[in-house]
């Protein structure tokens, strides 16, 4: 079973542009920002290996893989990423295209956008069933992300890293209900 999931997402840095272009090419400092992520190796370039701890409900699953940058534009503050990894007891494994570019805010600060497609491959597909629900946990991940990224430009370090799927969910569903309310 395959399934590719798309997400567009979007938050501010409190920093300039070129601040944040510098400050996001140091995957080393930013690994810890995303939630359940842990950087294993890099070559301080374009190639990069790590892996990501996630719990749904009861389950654990660890998808260990390997990455590397394939477009990096300073002049237009764009980066892509291509990477896939396995899930470490065989329940299957994902692909990913990620990319994000940077634009200036009115304020001098910066508007990161980002954009990522996901194949899942094998037994874990069947998480992807519920595209809304996909989409609201890629909402949330990157809020947490973008406030860990905040937390470690004001204090030198990474927020909160886990990443529990079931605590997420239970955030998006929130999230989502909130802005049913206000249409």
């Amino acid at each position: 079973m395959n399934m590719t999931l798309s997400f567009t997402n979007a938050f501010d840095v409190a920093l300039p542009p070129e601040q944040t272009w510098k400050l996001l090419q140091q995957l080393d400092l930013i690994a810890p920002c995303l939630p359940g992520g842990t950087l294993t190796e890099w070559d301080g370039g374009d190639h990069f290996a790590g892996e990501v701890k996630t719990k749904l409900g009861p389950m654990r699953m660890t998808f260990g893989g390997k990455g590397r940058i394939t477009l990096r534009d300073t002049d237009a503050h764009r980066i892509q990423i291509s990477g896939e990894g396995v899930e470490g007891k065989g329940r299957g494994r994902a692909q990913a295209e990620f990319g994000f570019v940077l634009a200036e805010n009115d304020d001098g600060t910066t508007r990161v956008t980002s954009n990522a497609e996901v194949t899942l491959i094998g037994a874990v597909a069947q998480y992807g069933r519920g595209a809304g629900m996909i989409q609201a946990l890629a909402d949330e991940l990157t809020r947490q992300f973008a406030a860990n990224l905040a937390c470690l430009i004001e204090t030198g370090e990474a927020g909160e890293a886990s990443l529990s799927i079931t605590k997420l969910a239970g955030r998006a569903i929130a999230t989502r209900f909130r802005r049913s309310e206000e249409t």
